[in-house]
């Protein structure tokens, strides 16, 4: 025994390389095992045993340094870190697999890991971290304090944890003859708890000072060393055995996958002759001579054969040349590579119809690589092409759309020039001269093609409407009586005497009107009768979803025309739909969107041969509506310095002319840097500008949006007129919120400037 004693304790290096490179092993062991998605909960903790198993074989390395090399400070230092750190990791995973619950788990076991809360682990090593620090010696006390509060409570848990995870799991671990390791795995870190907890270095303390490792070597003549190294190679043993349950976890579930896809294959392959039957692609194939010798239902049903006649054809015979050709051409390289992707195509339907398709083909070998011929799928696209084709139309005219945007721009410039010099020669004519109803009769001209810009700019942008509070009786009668004229079709018109006001944009509800009589009239080539009916109703809340409850005015025009058939009457809204031969399918679409604008509703009703009624609700306004009174055209005379912004020289001329007429004092710039410029300077002298007119879009310069937002900032009480050919531009509908006093739109005439310079001038 004597000299089994001298061997071992003169070894002692040796044992501590065995027993750190055990720990080590185990750590590693536990590391490079795949356990990525298990099902055992166990897999989700084990990386902290791995974490004890290095990290306290890195410990026991470096104690056999320190037998070799000798202690010191640095060593120790390192060597209490590895340590401390490896028994906060064996309690951690001892405390976690004591927690694991199961429908298995014995009351006793849940109420106790209860108890073994998250903190407890932290708390243990801040208090010996502390309780050290006030001792005589860090390192000594905080090793010893270290297995006894963390190390042996770390084996006794898991020795416990260990044995409990398997009973709670036989019914899976049973199978698989793991028991032992479960077993001996529990049983190693049970005896090592207390080998490596109890029996400790000699301290100053109790317990240390009577149970330590000199005591036991004295005790069983053998260092304690060796039995914990006996241990620690039994746990390696025990955990490299527990694994095996994550490698049978890996095997069943390819062996399941495997089960799995023969599965699918089986049912892919028995799929694969309904797959091409009901395939939406036409699948042809085709022998080396060109002959069709097997079709799915689709690509005989879409030619308007059965599949019995199709069989046995020529493909050229339901094909085009061209595209018979474009096969022909490619054979070699579809031989080739396998696959071709051949383009657009056509096929001839048994009436003489072309179908448009893509044409994708594969080669066909038999088992011996021998060429058999070609099979074809084509996808029908005779339906995407004619939608590529509406979608250039669309792209087209947005085109359209956009220029005649700018063309209606660059017109109401001009028209304002016109009309102003009109205007203004009006008001410098006698009033029953000749010269003035020639005059009169220019105005009226320039109007309509106000009106005509109107609809350009709504083609072009659909703007916000440019709203006010309106009686809309009269507006009703003159827009349907203009539809109207040169026709025989009557008109019956019906409106309350007490119709409510609206909040509408007069041009555009113009529009609305117009659109729909016009429709009425198209309908009834023949002659007829239009009704319109306009009158006040209150609707409760969700009666027509897309309107508020309250006070609605409803407008109904209904005609005796030929109707709309059912399977179109939902599409009449739609952009560019039209049964006319030279309709543009604009008209009711640009209806919708306007009635839509103003917070509207419109619906359509329609029977074939009885005719189509058309119903609009706008939202009533509980505000007045403007009576304008009609007077004797002449010039309102007024006083005051204004600012003109104006970038087009005719336009600056026309306006400066009118104004001066009036009464007033005129200066003119071009852009925004010059208004605010000449506006600071003004503002400086004795007499400032009394109200500024802006253009809101400047060509090359800064604009009327930028423009008063620099001159409010100069002054806040500036009296400024926004004024635009865009006249739909929201600006134009909400110009307050943008800090104008008043908006005018191009073309305008000397008097609604007059008027409203006035209005803005003397408003407080």
């Amino acid at each position: 025994m004597e000299l089994i004693h001298q061997i071992l304790y003169s070894n002692l290096d040796v044992v501590f390389f065995i027993y750190g490179f055990a720990f080590v092993t185990m750590g590693v062991t536990i590391m490079v095992q795949p356990k990525k998605g298990s099902e055992f909960e166990i897999a989700n903790i084990f990386w902290l045993l791995a974490a004890f198993g290095i990290t306290h074989g890195i410990n026991e390395l470096l104690d056999m340094w320190a037998v070799i090399k000798g202690r010191n400070q640095v060593l120790d230092i390192f060597r209490w870190l590895f340590l401390f750190t490896s028994y906060i990791f064996l309690i951690e995973f001892g405390r976690r697999l004591f927690s694991l619950k199961s429908s298995n788990t014995p009351a006793w076991q849940k109420k106790l890991s209860g108890y073994l809360s998250s903190w407890i682990v932290p708390a243990i090593g801040i208090f010996i971290i502390i309780y050290s620090s006030l001792s005589n010696d860090f390192w000594s006390t905080g090793s010893i304090l270290a297995r006894y509060l963390l190390g042996l409570p770390g084996g006794l848990l898991i020795g416990f944890g260990f044995r409990l995870y398997y009973y709670h799991e036989d019914n899976v671990l049973k199978s698989l003859k793991v028991k032992k390791y479960f077993l001996f795995g529990g049983a190693s870190f049970l005896i090592y708890g207390f080998l490596g907890g109890v029996i400790v270095p000699k301290g100053d303390f109790f317990p240390s000072n009577i149970i330590n490792n000199q005591s036991f070597l004295i005790t069983f003549k053998i260092p304690v060393q060796v039995f914990r190294t006996v241990c620690a190679i039994t746990a390696t043993w025990a955990i490299a055995g527990m694994l095996q349950i994550f490698n049978w976890e890996i095997r069943t579930k390819l062996e399941g996958a495997q089960v799995s896809l023969k599965k699918q294959l089986r049912e892919s392959e028995s799929r694969y002759m309904e797959i091409v039957n009901s395939s939406s692609d036409i699948i042809y194939s085709i022998d080396t001579d060109g002959y069709i010798i097997s079709s799915n239902d689709r690509g005989a049903r879409l030619l308007d054969f059965l599949q019995s006649e199709l069989i046995g054809k020529q493909f050229s015979e339901i094909t085009s040349q061209e595209t018979q050709q474009k096969v022909e051409s490619e054979l070699e390289k579809i031989k080739r590579e396998g696959s071709v992707f051949l383009g657009e195509g056509d096929l001839i339907k048994k009436d003489g119809d072309a179908l448009d398709v893509a044409m994708h083909s594969l080669v066909m070998f038999d088992n011996n690589k021998n060429y058999l011929g070609i099979r074809l799928i084509l996808r029908d696209i005779t339906e995407s092409k004619r939608m590529e084709a509406e979608i250039s139309k669309i792209e087209k005219l947005e085109s359209v759309g956009i220029m005649a945007g700018g063309l209606a721009h660059d017109f109401n410039n001009i028209l304002t020039a016109i009309t102003g010099n009109i205007s203004l020669a009006k008001a410098k004519s006698s009033y029953d001269s000749s010269m003035f109803n020639i005059l009169n009769d220019a105005q009226k001209a320039c109007r309509h093609a106000r009106n005509l810009t109107s609809q350009l700019l709504t083609f072009s942008k659909g703007g916000s409407p440019v709203k006010k509070v309106t009686d809309i009786r009269a507006l009703i009668k003159d827009s349907a009586q203009f539809a109207l004229r040169g026709s025989p079709i009557s008109c019956l018109i019906s409106t309350a005497e007490d119709l409510w006001p609206v909040e509408i944009d007069e041009g555009q509800i113009i529009q609305v009107i117009h659109n729909l009589v016009l429709n009425s009239k198209q309908a009834m080539p023949h002659g007829g009768s239009i009704g319109i009916r306009a009158e006040n109703i209150a609707y409760s809340k969700n009666h027509i979803p897309t309107l508020p409850s309250g006070k609605v005015v409803k407008i109904t025009v209904k005609d005796q025309g030929s109707g709309i058939l059912k399977n179109i009457v939902n599409k009449i809204f739609d952009p560019f739909f039209t049964t006319k031969q030279h309709g543009s399918g604009l008209g009711l679409a640009c209806t919708y969107s306007i009635v839509k604008n103003h917070g509207g509703h419109i619906e359509v009703y329609s029977e074939v041969n009885i005719g189509t009624t058309f119903i609009i609700h706008l939202p009533a306004s509980d505000k007045e509506a403007v009576v304008e009174e009609k007077k004797k055209e002449r010039s309102i005379e007024g006083s005051g310095y204004i600012l003109l912004m104006e970038d087009e020289e005719s336009v600056r001329n026309s306006v400066c002319r009118m104004l001066r007429h009036m009464g007033y004092e005129a200066e003119a710039v071009k852009n925004g840097e010059e208004a605010i410029e000449l506006y600071r300077k003004v503002r400086n002298s004795n007499r400032p500008f009394d109200a500024v007119i802006i253009d809101l879009t400047i060509k090359g310069g800064m604009g009327g949006k930028d423009a008063i937002k620099e001159l409010t900032r100069m002054d806040p009480n500036v009296k400024a007129i926004v004024s635009s050919g865009y006249f739909n531009d929201p600006i134009m509908a909400d110009f307050r919120d943008y800090g104008f006093s008043g908006v005018i739109p191009k073309p305008y005439e000397i008097d609604a400037l007059g008027e409203l310079l006035e209005t803005v001038i003397n408003r407080k």
